[in-house]
């Protein structure tokens, strides 16, 4: 069922600093095998040629019934918003909205991490080396009866390609136009050359164009009106998330993630200590969770707990424009070798992950042992360091998180003020709400560059800014 994509993809979509676990009251069947989708990809420009649709797969099981008619999930966060062109929160939250309400461009497929097509999709092409030609699945309509073809996507390619607009999927894709070559047929034009668009397309989503069109900024903040198998009913803010069944949902051949869904009814609930989550699933209150955190381990039963692992890495981002010490090469590298990472592994995670140098792990391509090996601890150096820049413990150094990010977040961020504060350093620690952090990741001098080229009468996706901007 394609609620699975969700739930199955719930470990891809966190963190690769630990290991994640997930709770259930229930086993999930092994998926069906699907054959691979045949794509282009060169690095001259290929010949045009009819777009290759996935060969048949492994059907599903036939009389698959649902025992529940209703499922409560728990997640640790809130959403920010709810519409799939912006920031939604916490990466967990594309299972409320990207995994459900959401049939995006292409996928990537949770068996055998394959690019796939979608509802969305049949099958596509490259024309050239900045250019893919998608081919559309007929038949379809967004929830609220909008019917799915060229136009309707050109709308989203418009909102989501454009380089000022914030949306999640360009920082994948990159900038590019939307062409319509017919009613089911439009061209990808990137702006650079993109030989792996269809790879980075899992975050390209569709919203309904007249409603979004029309909608505010209010209502589509609180609304999503997609393509996807569930359909939004409602947003009790801080309390709960409604869905239901969308009757209308165009299957995708056999492909076990994009099936009618054979659960009618869908509440996400959140809450941010993850004892409080496993004694949710404990009582029965909630029949699926994220996650227990591992200190829960023992805690359930073996056959309740999915352990499983991410795509993302925690990291801290410094400022080393503005900051009187952080601008400080030194600086930044005493605070590295102040940090005993070991520790933080055996006495906060058990053991369960590895310390690493890199944002790229083993099994990833460039992955080496000597670029991923971890930074040496050593605090003596470490002080040594801060002396030789002449660090001034006046300018205070603050670390602005959130809280239930990640398993263990509070805990790490802790410690590193710990650490920082052993060799001397002056160091603040605050966790802030996902909407105020935003804002402040959001006030860079790539945003400011743009406004200053908007108040001058130019076009930021057009004119480059100048040394004196």
């Amino acid at each position: 069922m394609k609620y699975a994509k969700a739930l199955n993809n719930w470990p891809l979509a966190l963190l690769g600093l630990v290991a994640m676990l997930a709770v259930a009251c229930g086993g999930v069947a092994d998926a069906p095998t699907v054959a691979p989708q045949v794509l282009q990809a060169t690095n001259t420009p290929p010949p045009v040629s009819t777009p290759t649709a996935a060969p048949k797969a492994t059907p599903l099981p036939s009389g698959i019934v649902s025992a529940k008619d209703s499922i409560v999930l728990v997640v640790p966060e809130e959403p920010i918003q709810l519409s799939s062109f912006l920031s939604i929160g916490d990466s967990l939250n594309a299972a409320v909205i990207r995994a459900n309400i959401q049939d995006p461009l292409t996928w990537q497929s949770g068996d055998d991490l394959r690019i796939v097509p979608t509802t969305a999709t049949v099958g596509w092409e490259q024309v050239d080396l900045d250019t893919w030609r998608f081919e559309l699945r007929q038949g379809v309509k967004f929830h609220n009866g909008e019917p799915w073809n060229a136009e309707a996507a050109l709308y989203s390619f418009g909102f989501q390609g454009n380089i000022t607009n914030e949306g999640g999927s360009i920082r994948y894709t990159g900038p590019y136009e939307g062409v319509v070559v017919d009613e089911f047929t439009v061209d990808i034009n990137c702006d650079l050359p993109c030989p792996i668009f269809p790879n980075t397309a899992f975050f390209l989503d569709f919203e309904a164009p007249a409603w979004h069109a029309a909608a505010s900024d209010a209502d589509r903040s609180r609304q999503s009106i997609g393509l996807g198998p569930y359909q939004h009913v409602d947003w009790k803010v801080g309390i709960s998330i409604t869905q239901e069944a969308y009757e209308d949902y165009v299957p995708v051949g056999d492909h076990f993630e994009f099936q009618k869904p054979f659960i009618k009814n869908a509440k996400w609930v959140w809450r941010s200590e993850p004892t409080v989550i496993g004694a949710m699933i404990q009582t029965g209150e909630a029949d699926i969770g994220w996650d227990i955190g591992v200190d829960g381990v023992g805690s359930l039963p073996a056959n309740m707990l999915k352990f499983g692992s991410s795509a993302e890495t925690y990291s801290l981002t410094t400022n080393t424009i503005w900051h009187p010490e952080l601008k400080k090469k030194k600086v930044r590298q005493a605070m590295v070798l102040a940090i005993n990472c070991q520790e933080l592994v055996d006495t906060l995670y058990s053991g369960y992950t590895t310390c690493r140098g890199n944002i790229i792990w083993p099994g990833i391509i460039g992955a080496t042992e000597r670029n991923t090996a971890p930074y040496e601890y050593d605090p003596g150096r470490a002080k040594q360091l801060l002396e030789e820049a002449n660090y001034n413990p006046d300018n205070l150094i603050t670390i602005v998180s959130r809280g239930p990010r990640i398993p263990k977040q509070v805990e790490v961020s802790e410690a590193l003020q710990g650490y920082w504060t052993q060799i001397g350093m002056n160091v603040d620690f605050k966790i802030v709400e996902p909407s105020i952090r935003r804002e402040l990741t959001r006030c860079g001098i790539g945003k400011a560059t743009q406004e200053i080229l908007k108040a001058s009468g130019r076009d930021p996706s057009v004119d480059k800014p100048t040394n004196e901007d």
